[in-house]
């Protein structure tokens, strides 16, 4: 038996379980779930700004650390937010980064000798490993308030709130469309695939199997875009006018309206005391 059916479908299913899983902490009773969706896109939103254009470690710290607070009050466990977003940070980030570290991308003070040959030296400098931080932890700081939004908002409500706060119509759309429609492609690739590995006996050959494999690949895009066209006339059926439409009129609340405050307050606070020590470092 082949390894890639096997794999495809724990990866499949996998998926689908993870985002099951992921819904059930936007139905608990938490902070940020308690938020406009609205109110808290644009008051992470701004948190985000103020990641991306602070510049020293410290900074960067405490919104890792505030991000931490927030999904902490928001009854998400650290034990699942943490390795959320620190799996990919150091795999993705890390490797990008990794040759900023060196004296021939970074000169600055060497602190350990990684290969020398001749007069010619490969070296790690203090300023590289610190730009590497500063650049990780940026990272992190960015896309811990980007998996809190993922993680405390109906993905219903999250769509309403950027067609409310006047997101692109298509982009909107498109996000809509595709988040649905991929667990059905994703249940269509896993019947096919299990359909196929109960008909099969015994071990296969690798190109004895990529051969049978290859038609189940091109039936699953023609399936796909025969349910394009098939939705598309299904949605104009119903009187679909190129832009979804919501049934819920909300009203933003008291608390949602404190929280964007705070929050954008904050980031405002910080990008002022940034740019106040980045002009005290200039000044003689």
């Amino acid at each position: 038996m082949s390894k890639f059916i096997d794999k495809t479908l724990s990866n499949a299913i996998g998926y689908i379980q993870q985002s099951i899983y992921s819904e059930k902490y936007a139905k608990r009773n938490g902070l940020l779930q308690g938020i406009d969706g609205r109110a808290k896109i644009i008051a992470l939103l701004f948190l985000i700004i103020s990641a991306v254009y602070a510049k020293t470690i410290d900074m960067l710290l405490f919104f890792i650390v505030l991000s931490m607070i927030l999904a902490a009050a928001s009854k998400i466990p650290l034990s699942f937010f943490i390795p959320r977003v620190w799996f990919f940070v150091p795999l993705f980030t890390g490797i990008i980064v990794l040759p900023a570290t060196l004296n021939v991308v970074t000169p600055g003070k060497e602190i350990f000798t990684l290969m020398a040959i001749k007069s010619w030296h490969l070296s790690v400098t203090k300023e590289g490993i610190h730009a590497a931080a500063i650049l990780i932890a940026r990272v992190a700081a960015t896309s811990s308030f980007a998996i809190l939004i993922t993680l405390t908002t109906r993905w219903n409500d999250a769509v309403e709130s950027m067609h409310d706060l006047k997101f692109p119509k298509v982009f909107v759309l498109v996000l809509s469309m595709s988040y649905r429609y991929i667990f059905l492609l994703l249940d269509m690739v896993k019947n096919m695939l299990l359909s196929r590995k109960s008909r099969v006996m015994g071990k296969e050959k690798s190109m004895g199997s990529w051969k049978l494999y290859s038609p189940i690949i091109a039936s699953l895009f023609m399936k796909a875009f025969s349910l394009n066209g098939k939705v598309y006339h299904a949605m104009l059926a119903r009187g679909f006018g190129n832009e979804p439409q919501s049934m819920k009129k909300k009203s933003i609340n008291i608390k949602s309206v404190l929280f964007l405050l705070l929050c954008t307050s904050l980031a405002i606070a910080m990008l002022i005391c940034e740019r106040q020590e980045v002009v005290q470092c200039l000044l003689p």
